[in-house]
């Protein structure tokens, strides 16, 4: 099933890639990070910066990648193969009527509408992916502190450096990577050095900060931080927020829930309100949503092998007896109300089986031929068999159907 969804995202990203990889960034992120939450929007971001890197063009390397991570190797040939494929057919399509009606001006009125279209899409990614470098999130800043001084001194130099003297991009991009770790390392050093080295505080006073607190205690000042509720939020919005990790650290654990939706902060190990030394780490434990299996076939199978599976895959399930016209095997799985791939929710979702009964006994055609019928009377009809099923049985591992007699 996952490999027929990257089929087809990336069939319509490669569809309507009109202008170019660059063009291609919001629909790309659209398809895997909002409509499809296959990765975070710093995921993306970093897909984004490893297709510049690595050869070929973005849709064709965000497509490999992002199927690679979903599906394995056959995710990625999948996917990439969905992004050509409109590209080899529309190609060979529009080749063939564009150098035979190119002179037409319908033609260059078309092309001439789909330039700006075109620049509009590469703006809004360039957008996005600037607010993500810059303030961490797909969003303005509250304020100058939730602004990346560093990315924003970095990218400025590059755009001086490309505009300028027209430098290659990639010598550009490796240089850029190497002086922020240099900037950031220097931060680092400078951060600690000024905290080990702070001034003396004086006796029992307090002053507070932004978001952390100043706590003095005799000779020694030991920052605070007041630990808010994280509880509901998505963790990468909490994670790339410098009011956050600027003074605590996150780890995560992760659970399957009903009740939050993937990527959500379900518990903290801090409760609100509680206050902490800078640097302390809080536990997070994130959402997986809820937790899902895949349908397996069951229709024709014996009932004892199909509980079996339903039980390993935590799938429930109320088996209903259902009388056998003759079309069905007795003890086997006749019919059921979820098909095989379906994607059920464990814990959630119930799947109801018909069991077929014992077939009807066929009557003795020697016993019958040997007794005539009175004279003068018709031939007696046997009532036909009901396909209704009969109430519900309770089955081992599952629910018991109940309720009324559902149809056959």
């Amino acid at each position: 099933m996952i490999h027929l969804e990257l089929f087809w995202s990336f069939f319509q990203i490669g569809l309507f890639s009109i202008g170019g990889g660059y063009a291609a960034m919001p629909l790309i992120q659209h398809q895997v990070v909002e409509l499809h939450p296959w990765l975070t929007l710093e995921q993306f971001s970093d897909i984004i910066t490893i297709s510049q890197m690595t050869p070929g063009p973005i849709a064709i390397n965000s497509a490999t990648f992002v199927g690679l991570q979903l599906g394995g190797l056959p995710g990625a040939l999948v996917a990439t193969a969905g992004c050509v494929l409109p590209s080899c057919i529309i190609v060979l399509t529009l080749a063939y009527v564009y150098y035979r009606y190119r002179g037409l001006s319908m033609v260059q009125g078309v092309l001439a509408g789909l330039r700006p279209a075109v620049v509009a899409m590469i703006a809004s990614a360039g957008v996005t992916l600037v607010n993500l470098s810059f303030f961490g999130a797909d969003a303005l800043p509250a304020g100058l502190a939730d602004v990346d001084l560093i990315a924003v001194l970095l990218f400025a130099a590059a755009l001086f450096v490309l505009r300028r003297w027209k430098k290659d991009p990639i010598l550009v991009m490796a240089g850029a990577g190497a002086a922020g770790l240099v900037l950031v390392a220097a931060v680092s050093i400078w951060a600690i050095v000024s905290a080990s080295g702070g001034g003396e505080a004086s006796s029992s006073s307090s002053s507070s900060s932004s978001s952390g607190t100043s706590v003095s205690s005799g000779s020694s000042e030991v920052e605070v931080f007041t630990v808010p509720s994280f509880v509901g939020k998505k963790y990468t919005d909490l994670a790339s927020n410098q009011a956050y990790t600027k003074y605590v650290s996150f780890l995560t654990e992760h659970e399957f829930s009903n009740d939050y939706k993937a990527g959500e902060v379900m518990r903290q190990s801090h409760p609100q309100g509680t206050q902490v030394a800078v640097g302390t780490v809080i536990t997070l434990t994130v959402s997986d949503g809820p937790e899902t299996a895949v349908m397996p076939e069951v229709l024709g199978r014996p009932q004892a092998d199909v509980e079996a599976d339903l039980k390993a895959l935590k799938i429930k399930y109320a088996l209903y007896p259902l009388v056998n016209d003759g079309s069905y095997v007795a003890g086997t799985v006749a019919r059921s109300d979820t098909d095989k791939g379906t994607v059920v929710e464990i814990g959630k979702t119930t799947v109801t089986l018909y069991i077929a009964g014992e077939a009807p006994k066929q009557p003795d055609s020697s016993s019958s031929s040997q007794t005539a019928p009175p004279a003068g009377d018709s031939e007696v009809t046997p009532p036909p068999v009901s396909s209704d099923t009969t109430a519900p049985s309770g089955d081992a591992g599952g629910e018991t159907g109940g309720g009324g007699t559902p149809e056959g």
